[in-house]
């Protein structure tokens, strides 16, 4: 695996981003790069093949907690299951290219924009590999967000997407979110906010997160709070640990059976 390096000039000088005036802006290169070089620098994110993560997530609208475990491995394998308070579990994942999902409601196939995000965010190395994801970035503003003066990087994915992210002008952390996706009840607008960033072997990574999430079309909102509860690098997952399920496999041979048909 190979990341990008990050600039000997950023290294000596790049806390003096934290002091240009309020009119001048930072480029996004030096701002995403400053992120990767104060959180463990390039050497630490190229020790980590894996991650396994452990969440407790506290939803607004409910009672009860919900227990996540999100599991990633390079260049681009990814699993997550989330168990809700009433027993029920939602499974998802992506390799090989299929992304899929089995709820309540049966097993499934994703397309579309929810294939495009998951994909996204299925990297171990999205931190610190951006040049490999991004087609565009741009430093938009210099604004408050989190209760911390932040520049607001706007990025465009080379899949189509399009990301909003906020670094502190003082640490270089970033400090949240913002992101728009398609869902069956409208546009979800979600606003992340990150922080309590704690050292895992070598690498810092926020262990607290709260988020607003609105749907633009009619302004339904609610809010979540998550706590990180662990994280594991460079797990001795199987061989095929990251194969879609049986349901998915059934669901992909049926759907090739009957176009060749």
């Amino acid at each position: 695996m190979k990341f990008q390096p990050v600039y000997l000039t950023l290294l000596l000088f790049g806390p003096s981003l934290a002091h240009c005036a309020d009119d001048v802006l930072p480029k996004a290169e030096d701002v995403l790069d400053r992120f990767v070089a104060v959180t463990g620098g390039t050497k630490a994110y190229a020790k980590i093949q894996n991650r396994r993560e452990r969440i407790e997530f506290r939803p607004s609208f409910q009672k009860g907690v919900d227990h996540c475990v999100i599991e990633n491995e390079l260049p681009d394998n990814y699993r997550g299951r989330m168990q809700y308070p009433d027993g029920t579990v939602l499974r998802w994942g992506h390799h090989a290219g299929t992304v899929w999902k089995i709820s309540a409601k049966g097993p499934s196939i994703r397309r579309g924009q929810e294939e495009k995000w998951v994909k996204f965010y299925a990297r171990v190395d999205l931190e610190c590999d951006w040049r490999k994801l991004y087609s565009k970035v741009s430093v938009s503003a210099r604004r408050q967000f989190g209760g911390v003066a932040c520049y607001e990087v706007k990025a465009e994915t080379k899949s189509g997407l399009s990301v909003t992210q906020y670094f502190e002008v003082e640490t270089g952390l970033r400090r949240g979110v913002v992101d728009e996706r398609e869902s069956p009840g409208g546009t979800r607008r979600g606003t992340r906010v990150y922080s309590d960033y704690r050292k895992v072997d070598g690498v810092m990574i926020p262990h607290k997160m709260s988020s607003e999430n609105r749907i633009v079309e009619t302004g339904e909102g609610w809010t979540t709070t998550a706590k990180l509860l662990s994280v594991e690098h460079n797990v001795d997952f199987p061989k095929d640990y990251f194969e879609p399920p049986a349901e998915i496999k059934a669901l992909q041979n049926e759907k090739q059976g009957s176009v060749g048909d």
